[in-house]
Formats: C-alpha cells, structure tokens, sequence
C-alpha cells in the first residue's frame, strides 16, 4: 500500500486531537377563532378578510414596534446604525400561522416601497407571500402571492382538501409589509395557530448580512433562516440587516433582551478581516454575560464561488474565516462556554452553481445552507450533557457486553476521532449489531451536531442497539434503521460525509454501490476486516484503491482481533 500523505494528514492529526411533530390534535376550545363579525366582507361576497395582526405572527423578538410588521423596536432608531433601522422595516422572517377549514386562501398586503423587485432578486422574493400547509411531519409549499402592485390582491390555493389544516403564510423579505388580511370563504372558519410544544416556544435568533435577510430567494420561504424554522418546527427571528450585519454594541445589546434558544451570528460578510479580530471577541463576551446560558453559534464567512478558481476572491473569505477561527480559540481560552463553531466550506457546495452573484445565494444554496446548519442547531438544541453524563456513558462503554462480532475498542475509538475530525454532519453505518460501535460514533456526532443512521438486519439487535441508545441518551444523534441494508440503503435521503461498513463481507462493494452517489467530496468511508476477509471483498478493495477518486490506507488500530480498516478519503 503506498503511503498517501492526504489520508495520512486526515488520521494524524484525527489522532492528535427528530421529525417534526404532527399537527396536534385540539379541541375547538383550545384554539381562539377569529370573529366573523370584525371580518370585512368582500364586495362579491366570496371573501370574507381577516386582519392578519389577530392571528399568530411569529418572528418577531419585539412588540414596540412602530409598524406592527417591523423587526426591531420603536427605541432603537437613533441606537442602531440608519442602514440597519431602515433595513429593519423589512419583513424578512415574519411569519402568520393560523387553522382553517376553507377550501380556499387567499391574501390582501400592502408593501411599504413601490420598487417590488430588484436587478438580481424577483418580486416574489422581495415582495411576495408563501404559503405552506402542516402535512403530517413535514410542511408543504402550497401557494404564492405575486406582487402586482404596492397592494396585491391573490389567491394563494384553491381546491384544499375537506377538514381543519394548519397553515403558514410568510412575509416579504426585502420589503416592509404594511398591511396583509387573509381571506377565507364566509362559512369557513379562520383561528389561531395552535401554540408551539413547551420545548419549542423560544426562538432560534439569526443575526447576519443580506444572506440572512434573504437575498437573493425567490420566495420568503427559501430564505435559510425560514428553512431551519420548519425543519426545527420552532419561531426564528431573522435579523439580517443587508450590508450592516456589522456587530455593533448595540446591536448586541437588543440580541441580549431576546429570550432565544440560540444565537446564531452569521456577520462576517460585512466585515473587513481586521473587524473581526476587533468586534467578535467583545460581541460574543458581552452576549454571555446578558444570557450565560444561552448557545451561541458563529458561521465562518461562505466560500465565495469565484474564489475556487481567482485567489483574490478566495483570500477575501479565508483571511476572514482565519481571523474568526483565532477570535473562537481566544474566546474558549478565556472561559466563555456554550460556543459552537461553523467552519464554511460545507455552506455552499463546492461546484459553483449555488449563488445569483457569487455571493448571495439562489434556492439552492440557501437549501444548502440549511443543509449544513440543520444537524448544527439540533445538537445544540437538543442541550449539552453534563460531566456526570459523559462519565456514565464512558463506564456503559467500559462495561458493554461486547461478543465477537462487536467493534474493538481501539476501532471505535478511531471511529469516533474521525468523525469528530472530519466534523462529519451526517453519517450512515452498515451493520450495527448492538450498537458498541455506534455508541461511540453517536457520541461524536452529538459533538459535532450531526446524525448517524445505522443499519441492522436482525430484529433483536435492532431491538439491543435501541435500547442502548437509549440508555446512553443518544437516540436524538443516531438512528437504528431495522432491514436488510441492501433494500434500506436507498430509501435514505440527502448526502452523507462519513460511511461505516462491517457486515456481509461479501456484499461490501454492493453496499459501497447504493451510498456512493449519496458521498459528499471530502467523505470519509471506514471498511472494516479487510486484511482477514480481503479476497471476500476484493472488488470493493480494489474500486477504492484504484480509482482516482479516492484515497485509502490500510490502517490497525487494535491489536485484539490481528485485523485492520481501510480507511478511504473522497477527493471528489
């Protein structure tokens, strides 16, 4: 085997170092109906209109606003830079959920500015309304309303099946909403979204840039702070402030008199290198004081597209990704806790095709972007453990009743120290037997804020390994998925940028098969007894030994079994 100094890099320095709920079942007495009384009747008499500000609007940290519908309180005016307080009348974030049986929505919003789009960003984006409706564990686009004018009248959906639905409609992002009624038929009722579960009331805060804002989605719903507040079924507040996400004191100061759940600081696009040397560190340390409990999150800058191939670009997000990186190391030397870190890199993609500009992302990089942020905020929402957890799980390993067909020790740990080195997102092992081998793969993605799904054919393992997790409070970071693997491989969803293989040895290069077009570039895969068992798998050897794609190394890291890894990198 020839030595491969990248693979090599990758383990030295690794050796160095939940579904959405359904819709709730509610008695009519626990949701407020609107009054049809204080509806204003349609001219036609097949709408009645309903004044949005009496349903549930989320996405507001503050109700002493000047507009109902702006995002910063009346009283920062004068405090906040006038770009930031100007860019605050926009809407971005703001959301109304409600209930109806109506066969039929449709929508009445007036906008502040009567240019309803922009060069680079459509009117539907800038001045438009999404509508989405709660499906089971998941919400569905349904509908948009089109701006026409600076008031627009449209109907969002027609033909919605019979029953009580949950809906959500989203406001504009790059402009200010005045007004906005939603009409409903005059026998359909019309009431409040029903309230958020008690462990999802506080909001996810996001502070940033016009990435954050919104720019440049087609649709409100596309943005990636509102993509993360379906996918998380919580409120977000969305504070992105186009060129003036800038981390000023007093910005900072009105962050900190938001209960949220967590921060997520998303500024470093509109600061120069030497800005985030100088704002971070004081920012960061004055939101810990205010809320010392409360997570915060900092987002390297994007990679600039451009930036894969002409250096200037490059250098103008690496200088400031390396400055926020040493600002990080200095904050934890000193103590402050509770901080998550977001390297870049994985925010956009790699192939150039996810931003309108460069910078500012179309759909597909804002899904991207909540792609990468998603694992992030559920690890750190989901809480961290505490020392006594951490001993108590490290004694269940010391003591777990492992048989032959167990992972080794020495092999989980080296499972466990190339997730968290990789910072893996999310991760997909074939063969769990009853979990030794997850458990300590799970603790590493909860570090890391991923997901691991392992795959196990027998039921009494599947049944063990479940047990286990759950002994160890690792089921919200691993999955155990009962099947045989060769059907349940495909039936998973989305990327995956760390693999484990340990069952049928026969059948290594057929399951490589099923999740090779799922691998990210940069992937790291980990075959397990290829040294005893390597003429079994000797089409899967030779594939990721030969191929240019890849880098593999054959590595031993326990002497129990007289058996070894490879260990394989995904160059592209």
């Amino acid at each position: 085997m020839r030595p491969l100094p990248l693979l090599h890099g990758l383990l030295l320095a690794a050796v160095a170092c939940a579904l959405l709920p359904l819709f709730p079942a509610a008695a009519a007495s626990d949701i407020e109906k609107l009054d049809p009384n204080f509806a204003a009747k349609d001219a036609t008499g097949e709408w009645l209109w309903y004044d949005a500000r009496g349903l549930t609007v989320e996405g507001k940290g503050w109700q002493d606003t000047a507009r109902f519908y702006d995002r910063l309180p009346t009283r920062a005016e004068g405090a906040v830079p006038k770009s930031v307080w100007s860019l605050s009348r926009h809407s971005a974030g703001l959301c109304v959920r409600f209930t109806t049986d109506a066969p039929k929505i449709s929508a009445r919003w007036t906008v502040l500015n009567p240019e309803l789009a922009m060069p680079h960003m459509p009117a539907t984006g800038v001045s438009g309304l999404d509508l989405y409706v709660r499906d089971g564990a998941v919400w569905r686009w349904i509908g948009n309303g089109r701006p026409q004018e600076q008031t627009t009248e449209a109907l969002l959906a027609d033909g919605i099946p019979e029953g009580l639905h949950e809906f959500m409609v989203c406001l504009p992002l790059y402009n200010g909403t005045d007004s906005l009624e939603i009409g409903v038929p005059p026998a359909a009722s019309l009431a409040k979204g029903p309230a958020r579960p008690a462990d999802r009331e506080k909001p996810v805060l996001v502070y940033g840039t016009s990435i954050t804002h919104g720019g440049c989605a087609s649709r409100p719903g596309t943005a990636y702070p509102s993509i993360l507040g379906r996918r998380l079924d919580r409120p977000v507040i969305n504070l992105g402030f186009s060129g003036s996400g800038r981390m000023e004191p007093a910005l900072g100061e009105l962050l900190a008199e938001v209960d949220a759940a967590v921060y997520v600081l998303d500024c470093l696009p509109n600061l120069t290198p030497q800005e985030v040397t100088e704002r971070v560190e004081p920012f960061v340390k004055a939101l810990r004081a205010a809320r010392p409990d409360t997570p915060i999150v900092l987002v390297e800058n994007i990679s600039y597209q451009a930036g894969a191939f002409l250096p200037r670009s490059r250098e103008a997000y690496t200088a400031k990704n390396d400055a926020l990186r040493a600002a990080h190391e200095r904050l934890t030397a000193a103590g402050v806790t509770g901080l998550t870190y977001v390297p870049g890199a994985a925010l956009l993609g790699d192939d150039g095709e996810a931003t309108v500009d460069g910078t500012h992302p179309t759909d597909l990089g804002f899904q991207r972007m909540a792609d990468a942020l998603e694992p992030v905020l559920r690890g750190v929402l989901s809480g961290e453990r505490g020392a006594g957890d951490a001993a108590a799980r490290e004694a269940f390993l010391r003591e777990f009743p492992r048989t032959g067909l167990s992972t080794t020790p020495e092999d989980a740990l080296l499972l466990r120290i190339l997730v968290e080195a990789r910072n893996a997102q999310r991760g997909v092992e074939v063969g769990s037997f009853t979990g030794y081998g997850a458990l300590h793969m799970g603790i590493a993605f909860e570090r890391t804020g991923g997901h691991l799904y392992t795959l196990e054919i027998d039921p009494e393992a599947v049944k063990t390994c479940r047990e286990n997790l759950a002994k160890t409070g690792l089921e919200k970071s691993v999955t155990c998925v009962e099947g045989d693997a060769l059907k349940t491989l495909p039936e998973l969803e989305g990327v995956f940028d760390f693999a484990y293989i340990d069952a049928v040895k026969t059948d290594y290069f057929k399951y490589f098969q099923l999740i090779e077009p799922k691998l990210k570039p940069g992937a790291v895969i980990v075959a397990d007894n290829v040294i005893v068992s390597a003429d079994a798998m000797r089409d899967y050897l030779d594939h990721v030994q030969k191929s240019p794609d890849y880098e593999t190394v054959i590595v031993r890291a326990s002497d129990e079994k007289k058996d070894g890894m490879a260990v394989t990198y995904k160059l592209r």
